[in-house]
């Protein structure tokens, strides 16, 4: 286990986490149900982001790819390892959405969530240290590093504030941590984005992602998704390396995405 500066453990395994969310009650809305539109196919090796919009679908698919990340490399998991690094800046993780997730697999649930590394941030600063924290550990079995959401206490505390460039050497200070993660340990970096929208735009899209150039240019692989309402989901890969543009639609069961 890694330590933080105030002596406490940075991570803890899901198990642990389940017992002090039973402890403090559930939240119904967080298990209606998502399934997997990436399949654990983010690239290892490669930052992959998905933004979009509030409820889009971008939690349910980072716990998604928490679960079949660690599938057998033959049902399309990663090969290198079992293990799970998740930093909740968002207070979002559920165990019980990876229990649903981990049913239709052939994974057991209790071992799923023990596979899961969990920080939860409490701010910009504390995001940072568990970006470097997650450097320091031992990550030959890392399958994959998800943050949810990478932007979180950026906009929480650069709202309405002019230090763009601040803000800017900061967000990508992190994103490069987590490239060499990703090189040096041939893991896959996964992260979700939030989107607004631009009312000034009247002819063409007008959702933009945070992050700006920053965000736009380390980012291997882009998932936009969107809202179909009672249709589901649309998930469009804007950009990446070796794949077309391509647009997915992906729905709904309380085992995740389908």
């Amino acid at each position: 286990h890694m330590r933080d500066e105030r002596g406490t453990n940075r991570f803890k395994t899901g198990i642990d986490l389940e017992k002090e969310q039973e402890e403090m009650g559930t939240d119904t809305t967080s298990s209606e149900a998502l399934h997997g539109l990436l399949g654990g196919g983010v690239g290892v090796g490669y930052l992959t982001e998905a933004y979009g919009t509030s409820s889009s679908g971008k939690t349910q698919l980072a716990h998604q790819i928490a679960v079949n990340a660690q599938l057998p490399s033959e049902e399309g998991g990663v090969s290198n390892g079992n293990q799970v690094i998740f930093i909740d800046v968002e207070e979002t993780f559920r165990a019980d959405r990876i229990r649903d997730m981990a049913q239709p697999t052939s994974l057991d649930a209790d071992t799923a969530l023990e596979n899961i590394q969990i920080a939860t941030t409490t701010d910009l600063t504390d995001q940072e240290q568990a970006v470097k924290d997650a450097r320091q550990l031992n990550l030959e079995q890392t399958s994959v590093i998800i943050i949810n959401s990478m932007v979180g206490h950026i906009r929480a505390e650069f709202e309405g504030r002019s230090e763009y460039g601040e803000r800017a050497d900061r967000l990508g200070s992190m994103l490069s941590d987590l490239q060499k993660i990703a090189s040096n340990n041939e893991a896959a970096v996964f992260y979700t984005n939030q989107a607004g929208r631009d009312p000034s735009v009247q002819y063409g899209d007008p959702v933009y992602a945070y992050g700006g150039a920053t965000m736009k240019h380390r980012s291997s692989f882009r998932l936009r998704l969107d809202s179909r309402g009672n249709k589901g989901f649309n998930a469009e890969l804007i950009d990446s390396p070796n794949l077309p543009q391509e647009d997915i639609y992906f729905d709904v069961s309380t085992e995740g995405i389908v």
